[in-house]
């Protein structure tokens, strides 16, 4: 592998000249023809379940099905390791199915250019591909702010040859954080109401002038001193004498000092390049245009009314982890450097309540994971310290940034749908955990709701009425009348095959595997912590969390082929 250069644009244009060079010469090894042919039988996979139009002429569905195959199998790893989840012994082989997948990635033409132009937007460089014979077509070209970091991260490595140093990777993951923080501080705009973008405008603005008067206050100083030395330096040279090679350095450090003190008087946030400044580069070329909605009535009084930098700070963190969590566990897989473990953050709600500012600013656990992963990934140095290590993280090429984001701003612009931006913008950014449905503590609960229920096919009381503990949704389990509520066909529809299926009447889960099915047993016990199948006996019966929570992991893990053993051919018949 190659050593990366320490100069960041070097850096970034030995990425674009991988971007563009040829796909190497397919391995000779039989486990990579192999991982070969597992990608064209997923193809068909999809193709046959999910009856969705994958040809493998169209380069573009195909690429699009390659990265979230990756994607599928990076959070598949990254499941595991967040929340401990005991697997079988078999041993993930990521890093061959990525460089298989890279392999298929640059044999369909366009995409390396598309990933070229992509790293051209988020470095601000002008990378110039080189002139193709072909023409190619994109299909929907989405804004940048727009399209999700991680899939914009994952289309990048998979361009670049397998064999990656780590150096580039750090740049690309750099060159993507920018991309996040950006979001999230759009993201963070779309939640201010009229009067807080306002007050934002008019405080960072104040800050800009003063900051900016002061700066050319500290440049006249540093000229007028850096003139007087040189002068001194030359009538020494004129009397004959030979120049000290220390007074360059000493001309530098002089330039540097006064550099740094303009940034001690002026404080951190008089340097135009913070959050701050930027959220106001945001904020005021959207207001500008008209682009947020004149009337706040979706926003609660309360929560735009506590907005600060601090909260701020603590939004941005929260949005940005999902990204660094992403990379590192890529980075831990593919050279195998271990990662320190994670501690034991509470998730937010899936609404994104937790992420009002209303909540506690300060998270400790959370902004040292934070600092820890910036430091894993090279974006921050581990001996550095800041009260905002979300905007140290920050590593822009271009010496201004705001020309950066508003050249994204612009592309944005370009919708003629504003009610969808807007709606993408201010959706939550974060993913959850599959989970499986809360189930409650009595089964009585259950029983009496769903045991008179019809089905919505027939409007006649099935025999064996269920419910998917997926979606919720009402099953007709061992029926053959109602086809399209069957226990079979809703695995097809909810779990591309495999659905966990409780039984009312029985109080028993079961468990439907492609064209097999199997009893896996009941998450209900009564006093004794003893099944009551078919609800024979008659005791009350209470939720076993335990139990549950061994049925979730198995479901989650993809481990039902090894822990259940009595299974049946089904035949369509559930």
């Amino acid at each position: 592998m190659a050593v990366p250069p320490a100069d960041p644009v070097l850096c970034v244009k030995d990425i674009a000249a991988m971007l563009l060079q040829k796909p190497a010469k397919w391995p000779s090894s039989i486990y990579y023809r192999e991982l070969s042919a597992v990608v064209s039988r997923l193809r068909s996979n999809v193709v046959h379940e999910r009856r969705k139009s994958l040809h493998a002429d169209n380069h573009y569905d195909m690429a699009n099905f390659l990265f979230s195959t990756a994607r599928c199998n990076l959070d598949y790893m990254q499941l595991y390791e967040t929340n401990n989840i005991v697997v079988s012994s078999r041993k993930p082989s990521i890093v061959h199915l990525l460089s298989t997948l890279s392999q298929h990635i640059g044999r369909y033409e366009g995409q390396s250019t598309e990933a070229l132009d992509i790293l051209s937007q988020l470095t601000g460089l002008d990378l110039e591909p080189v002139p193709s014979t072909s023409v190619v077509l994109h299909q929907g070209v989405i804004p940048l702010l727009l399209r999700d970091p991680i899939t914009v991260f994952i289309q990048l490595y998979l361009n670049l040859p397998p064999q990656l140093s780590a150096g580039y990777l750090e740049r690309i993951i750099s060159a993507v954080y920018n991309l996040t923080y950006v979001q999230a501080l759009l993201h963070v705009s779309c939640k201010f109401n009229e009067d807080e973008r306002q007050s934002w405008i008019s405080r960072y603005s104040a800050e800009s002038h003063s900051a900016s008067a002061h700066h050319g206050r500290s440049s006249q100083s540093a000229h007028a001193a850096y003139k007087h030395l040189s002068s001194s330096s030359s009538g020494t040279r004129a009397e004959g004498r030979t120049s000290h090679p220390e007074m360059s350095s000493r001309q530098a450090s002089l330039s540097s000092t006064f550099s740094r003190k303009s940034c001690v008087e002026g404080g951190t946030r008089s340097s135009p390049h913070t959050s701050g400044h930027l959220l106001h580069t945001i904020i005021k070329q959207l207001t500008t245009i008209g682009f947020y909605p004149s009337n706040d009535s979706t926003t609660s009084f309360l929560e735009c009314s506590v907005w600060s930098p601090q909260s701020v700070e603590s939004f941005l963190q929260n949005s940005c982890l999902p990204f660094l969590e992403f990379a590192a566990t890529l980075r831990q897989h593919v050279y195998n450097s271990p990662l320190p473990a994670r501690p034991d953050i509470p998730q937010s709600a899936p609404d994104g309540s937790s992420c009002s500012p209303s909540a506690d600013p300060v998270n400790q656990d959370c902004q040292k994971w934070f600092r820890t992963l910036c430091t894993y990934l090279g974006l921050i140095k581990e001996d550095t310290a800041s009260d905002s290590p979300s905007e140290q993280a920050l590593n822009w090429l271009d010496q201004n940034p705001h020309s950066i984001v508003k050249g994204w701003l612009n592309f944005v612009m370009t919708c003629k749908n504003r009610p969808v931006v807007m709606e993408l913008l201010t959706s939550p950014v974060k993913w959850y955990m599959p989970r499986l449905l809360e189930l409650p503590t009595q089964y009585d609960t259950i029983f009496q709701h769903y045991r008179n229920m019809t089905c919505p096919q027939c409007s006649q009381p099935p025999v064996a009425p269920s419910i998917c503990l997926i979606c919720g949704s009402f099953v007709c389990f061992k029926e053959v009348c109602c086809l399209a509520h069957s226990g079979v066909t809703h695995s097809k529809q909810c779990g591309s095959g495999t659905s966990v299926i409780l039984d009312i009447n029985a109080s028993i889960v079961a468990i439907i595997r492609g064209k097999r099915a199997t009893l896996w047993g009941s998450v209900y016990l009564d006093e004794h912590g003893e099944e009551d199948r078919d609800l024979k006996r008659g005791k009350p019966l209470y939720l076993c969390r335990e139990r549950y929570m061994m049925l979730e992991q198995q479901w989650l893990s993809h481990n039902f082929d090894y822990v259940c053993k009595r299974w049946i051919f089904h035949s369509d018949q559930l």
